[in-house]
């Protein structure tokens, strides 16, 4: 018992026995009084009510906060905050040291196995059986990393209990994982989302639904899962552990990453923390209270936070600092004074981890405590308000037992406790009588007069101001209702919305023309700035109402607007964009296609305000629209991230489809690469996996998958690739054709309903629905081909009437189309952040460099890349200081905007032009999956040139091989791209420093 609990009990003990007990009692209370007096430990409580529960902060609470200062977390959505947060101080989800979570990694099989076990709190099991075959291993092999110890006891346990077979143990506990074959079980590549909901789902004993699959048969790519899998991806489902993508797909086999195992073993809470001996409480708190205690020969420093639980009882939350005797401990190099013992609640606060000293009054808490040792491990603070909010209602039911009040609310909005009510009307939701239920505090007082309240006395059907204050419910006092006068309230959808010309127009609710409820559609704002305005239940201005809302209108005696209470109508539609126009986009949704109107639309893209111009045809969209009866209007447009950009176009014979494994074959492969058909050495026999929203078409038409193999065996046919989110190649749609091919490399001079023309070939070419149009990498239809734009094409032309219909249109950026320059010169000076300055500088212009003996000045912006000799190098260590790292006096290449500078570079100066054809751009690694894990090292072309500057003509040298340095350009349509971006057949420039077939590659442009 400690001393905040044996207080309690003589404090709060009932009376009994003799007189001299209660003297005897009264004796002792006042001893133990004066000692508490003497120490300075005085018991924290509010007024004389006792405290029920104590919670004591961790001893490594501080620790915990400092291991989740995550420096890679700064911009993450606040619930991902939470999730890494809370996982991370209830020892379920780590970071990777170095302050780094990297929510983008993927989770490996072997992690997802131990993060199951722990969510389950099996770690002592994992922790013995991992130690057991630590234990067998010869001396030499024995691993030292602990972490690494419990994987292999989650493995051991898996295979043990059922979740992986005893052949993928052997696979994952294999000491050379190189020596697996492809399908082996490796413990170190990245779970599927279907193997972790599947592990997750068994490792917390969740009964599997066989019965039940309405939910998992809603997603589209239900068929993808492994049949076993599938009752516990239904479990977890039901649990609301996991869900889809919003786009009606589960992605059972895409890479589960870190950030979604934060938000699943979030979501998993409610299992979790009872597995774990945990509880999630709520409160507000109500008073802090500082004290300390030095009656042990040192001090003891309490920090006492009484908390109003949602029950309406009191917690208090302790944190402890304790000094070491005689005097105090202290820091030997600073000689400041520091605690022998601290413990502390990592807090989450105002999107940051933080401590209890963060902790304020009004704070409403979730916190996470141990259900036996009654330790806190986690609190987040849910909002912070030291006011009361009143609303009128109408009683239901009071549980005084429970200390519970159930009641309507009324749609009259009230803002003080003595505020009249009239004509009480019962609030609704889609025509359904709202019910609330509140708990009451124990020292519940009338909203009024602040005297105490009887809740025996508050009956059913009673007219009431609640006072509620962090959700519970703290004042409440019966009403008179007054009579209900002319006036009143009036609902509908909002028309049209002026304050500057004081007036508001609706329709009805039910859309279908004026309001009947007065003679004008239109109300009126006597004082616009006197009206009470309430938008999503919140405080609001008059500009927040806008067309489309539903509001409710209260009108005074004058028939004034008075007040007004409004509610957003919107809708979410996910499409894909067929088209955009100066003030309008065509977009293909679950709903048909559909066409908005953008102007005043706002547009995000990775999270960020954008503008209208970043959309581009073939986007994947989330669309927030305000639907009404009469009214549709585009309020919002997110660009999805995690583009589905085109992979590959291909060209080959028809051999067959297999709707088993759902792939199919072509014979004799190309790849299409800038405008030219290139040969697939490495296989003869290409196999592809198709999409799930796969389309064919011949002759314009769409033709069913079964119909393949049947009618179109040995056709030519085009395929168009995508990448998906795990990098993976699905094709999504092909063209069969039997007509002969005509190729073009041109310039759209005019284009019109299903038809373009070419300006120098002045040809016209048609489109149908087969064309494969691909346009800044995505995947559009024909109508995206537009005048100017810069494209290959591949037609084929009718046999019987001659007609030129497009099978493949490539709409590419060119080299040299855009504004971007490279120069090069010395830096003369810095200013850091800001810019940079050359001492004079040559510009590139063709194969030549322009020199001007003149200072250029670069803006340097936080998009500026600068590369050195070692790699990225950052913007504070960008300087013109004297030292060894200084950048002044050093020769750079400066790639331009305008007088923006893109990138920065100090590779060696390059004035010899080599053009040739890329065979491969080599020495780059993969994982086992085949991952990109380490960019190309080297350029490797044919056909290759230099240029003599003597004869000013290209010379030929034999095919070259060159390295690409860490600092080295590569340039593709006026933008750096990575060495692994090249790709076999680009045309390129290379500059270098001779004319060697080896050596480094300064510049690498990309021109066809």
């Amino acid at each position: 018992m400690n001393l905040f609990q044996s207080l309690k009990s003589l404090k709060y003990k009932k009376k009994s026995g003799s007189v001299s007990g209660s003297i005897s009692k009264l004796i002792a209370l006042t001893v133990s009084a004066a000692v508490l007096i003497q120490s300075g430990y005085v018991y924290a409580a509010v007024g004389n009510e006792p405290t029920v529960n104590s919670y004591s902060a961790a001893q490594n609470g501080q620790a915990v906060i400092n291991n989740l200062k995550y420096t890679d977390m700064s911009k993450a959505a606040y619930d991902l905050k939470d999730a890494v947060y809370q996982n991370g101080a209830l020892d379920l989800l780590k970071g990777f040291g170095n302050t780094q979570f990297n929510p983008n990694g993927t989770v490996s099989r072997e992690m997802a196995l131990y993060l199951a076990y722990m969510a389950a709190n099996r770690v002592q099991d994992i922790t013995a059986l991992g130690q057991a075959l630590n234990a067998a291993r010869p001396a030499g092999q024995k691993k030292t990393n602990l972490q690494a110890v419990l994987y292999d006891g989650s493995l051991q346990l898996a295979a043990n209990e059922g979740l992986i077979t005893p052949q993928e143990l052997v696979n994952a506990l294999n000491a050379d994982q190189s020596t697996l074959a492809a399908g082996d079980f490796r413990r170190g590549s990245a779970a599927q989302r279907q193997e972790f909901g599947t592990w997750l789902a068994k490792a917390l004993m969740l009964p599997p639904a066989y019965e039940s699959q309405e939910l998992f048969n809603n997603f589209t790519d239900w068929n993808s899962t492994v049949a076993e899998n599938v009752p516990y991806i239904e479990a977890i489902l039901q649990n609301n552990i996991m869900s889809g993508d919003g786009n009606g797909k589960f992605n059972p086999t895409k890479a589960v990453t870190r950030e979604e195992a934060a938000r699943v073993l979030k979501n998993a809470e409610n299992i979790i923390l009872p597995l774990k001996n945990m509880e999630k409480r709520t409160a507000t708190i109500e008073d802090i209270q500082k004290t300390n205690d030095t009656s042990k020969g040192y001090r003891i420093d309490y920090t006492s936070f009484i908390v109003r639980n949602s029950d309406g009882l009191l917690d208090e939350l302790i944190t402890e600092t304790r000094y070491q005797s005689p005097t105090t401990t202290s820091n030997e190099q600073t000689g400041k004074v520091q605690a022998s013992f601290k413990t502390e609640i990592p807090v989450f606060k105002d999107g940051t981890i933080t401590n209890s000293l963060s902790l304020k009054k009004g704070d409403r808490l979730e916190y996470i405590v141990g259900s036996e040792d009654k330790i806190i491990r986690y609190a987040r603070v849910l909002s912070n308000s030291g006011e009361m909010s009143y609303v009128a209602a109408i009683v239901n039911s009071v549980g005084t037992a429970g200390r519970t009040i159930n009641y309507t609310p009324l749609t009259q909005t009230i803002k003080y406790p003595d505020q009249a009510i009239s004509n009480p009307v019962k609030k609704t939701a889609n025509g359904n009588i709202v019910y609330e239920n509140h708990s009451y505090s124990n020292n519940i007082l009338n909203a009024i007069t602040k005297a105490p309240v009887d809740m025996t006395s508050i009956k059913p059907e009673m007219v009431v101001v609640v006072g509620i204050q962090q959700n519970v419910v703290k004042e409440i006092a019966p009403v008179t209702v007054k009579k209900a006068r002319e006036a009143g309230l009036t609902s509908g959808i909002v028309e049209e919305n002026n304050p500057q010309l004081g007036y508001l127009s609706m329709y009805k609710a039910d859309g279908s023309g004026p309001l009947e409820l007065s003679a004008l559609r239109i109300f009126n704002y006597d004082d616009p700035n006197s009206v009470e305005v309430y938008k999503n239940h919140q405080p609001a201005d008059l500009e927040d109402i806008e067309p489309g809302d539903t509001v409710f209108v209260r009108i005074d005696d004058t028939g004034a607007v008075s007040s007004i209470s409004s509610v957003d109508n919107y809708s979410v539609r996910y499409g894909k964009v067929i088209s955009r126009k100066i003030n309008s986009i065509t977009v293909e949704t679950d709903k048909g296609v559909l066409q908005y109107n953008t102007d005043g639309v706002n547009v995000i893209k990775s999270g960020k305000l954008s503008k209208l111009t970043q959309l581009k045809d073939g986007d994947r969209v989330k669309l927030l629209v305000n639907e009404a009866p009469n009214l549709t209007r585009l309020k919002e447009i997110i660009i999805e991230s995690g583009d589905k950009l085109v992979a590959n176009i291909y060209k080959g014979n028809f051999k067959s489809y297999n709707n088993l494994s759902n792939q199919i074959v072509l014979s004799d492969p190309w790849v299409f690469r800038k405008g030219t058909w290139v040969k697939d050495e490495a296989e003869p026999m290409k196999t592809l996996k198709l999409d799930e929203d796969f389309t064919a078409y011949f002759g314009g038409n769409a033709q069913p998958v079964k119909n393949l193999n049947k009618y179109l065996n040995g056709s030519v046919v085009y395929l168009v690739s995508e990448s998906d989110y795990g990098n993976n190649e699905n094709v999504v749609m092909a063209n069969f054709t039997n007509d002969l091919e005509v190729p073009y490399n041109d310039r759209v001079y005019t284009a019109g309903a299903n038809k373009f023309t070419l300006q120098q070939a002045q040809t016209s070419i048609s489109y149908d629905n087969g064309t494969i149009v691909v346009k800044d990498g995505r995947l559009v239809q024909g109508s995206s081909v537009t005048a100017d734009d810069y494209t290959y094409v591949v037609a084929n032309r009718d046999a019987d009437s001659g007609t030129l219909v497009a099978g493949v249109v490539a709409i590419e950026k060119r080299a040299g189309t855009d504004t971007l320059q490279l120069f090069r010169g010395r830096i003369s000076g810095i200013d850091e952040y800001k810019s940079v300055t050359l001492q004079s500088y040559s510009k590139l212009n063709g194969v030549n460099w322009d020199f001007a003996n003149t200072p250029v000045t670069f803006t340097l912006n936080s998009n500026t890349r600068i590369t050195d000799t070692d790699g990225i190098v950052g913007q504070g260590d960008f300087n013109s200081y004297n030292g060894a790292t200084t950048f002044k006096n050093r020769t750079v290449y400066v790639l331009s905007d305008g007088t923006n500078a893109v990138e920065i570079s100090t590779a060696p100066y390059g004035n010899v032009n080599i053009t040739g054809t890329v065979i491969t751009a080599s020495g780059a690694t993969y994982d086992d999956e085949g991952k990109l894990l380490t960019q190309p090292t080297a350029l490797e072309l044919r056909n290759v040139k230099y240029y003599n500057t003597s004869t000013k003509l290209y010379a030929n040298m034999a095919d070259s091989k060159f390295n690409l340095l860490a600092n080295s350009f590569i340039i593709k349509n006026n933008v750096r791209i990575q060495p692994s971006e090249l790709k076999k057949g680009d045309k390129v420039r290379v500059l270098k420093k001779d004319t060697a077939v080896t050596g480094d590659a300064y510049i690498v442009i990309v021109e066809e």
